[in-house]
């Protein structure tokens, strides 16, 4: 399969998850696009595709988004996440890699756990994930496992979940990929992923009544452990 196709398949692929549990695009596109296109490049491409999704998420959500949640998670990661971009860009691929591979499993194995904790619901818990979530998003373009513990210690609702997140996603995004830099690919590669994100987008529109959140869910974990794991050998 050329790279065009790996790249392709795994925007669409990670557009459905995204509409269909919430969740699942950094953890489906970010291991096979490293692979495909290199660590830096990958999460570029990742923070790019997110934007549209994230957006029409959270206008569907709009009226259960916690609005004072997003601020204590968004205002700590968007001043730490230039930072932490700074020193990604002048790390060499193979360490990327590495660390891409190894944040993959590890988000994976935290969300398979349903690891929560009351004492992570207050401000400060918020801090550290916003903290924690700019690190992981600039160094493997994956910022949702730890304000997805946020908001399960939280005890947030489906609804809540999606909204809230969503637009933290949207709004780190625009901090993160201006710091990181924008996607050095050409038109003739961004042009078929873009329309590849689209027809996801409306597959998992399609999908949304007919198949469970759980389900998608635990097929995401499955292939992004999978795709985590083949990044590591790949950089080993």
């Amino acid at each position: 399969m050329g790279t065009l196709a790996i790249i392709s398949l795994a925007a669409a692929a990670g557009v459905v998850a995204q509409r269909l549990s919430g969740m699942g695009l950094s953890l489906l596109c970010v291991p096979f696009l490293a692979l495909a296109l290199g660590p830096l490049d990958a999460v570029r491409l990742t923070l790019l595709l997110g934007f549209p999704v994230y957006l029409a998420v959270a206008i569907t959500h709009w009226r259960a988004i916690r609005w004072a949640q997003v601020a204590w998670l968004t205002v700590p990661a968007v001043v730490f996440t230039p930072v932490v971009a700074l020193v990604v860009r002048g790390v060499p691929a193979r360490p990327l890699l590495l660390a891409a591979g190894g944040c993959c499993v590890l988000a994976v194995g935290v969300l398979a756990s349903g690891i929560t904790s009351r004492r992570l619901a207050g401000r400060t818990g918020a801090v550290g994930a916003g903290v924690l979530s700019a690190a992981m998003n600039s160094v493997a373009g994956l910022s949702g496992p730890a304000v997805a513990v946020y908001g399960a210690s939280a005890g947030w609702g489906a609804d809540e979940t999606r909204g809230t997140l969503s637009i933290y996603f949207f709004l780190l995004g625009l901090v993160a990929l201006p710091s990181l830099g924008w996607v050095e690919l050409p038109l003739s590669v961004l042009l078929p992923v873009a329309g590849a994100a689209l027809a996801g987008d409306l597959l998992g529109r399609a999908l949304s009544r007919r198949v469970g959140a759980r389900s998608v869910r635990w097929s995401v974990l499955l292939l992004s452990a999978a795709g985590g794991a083949l990044t590591l050998a790949h950089a080993a």
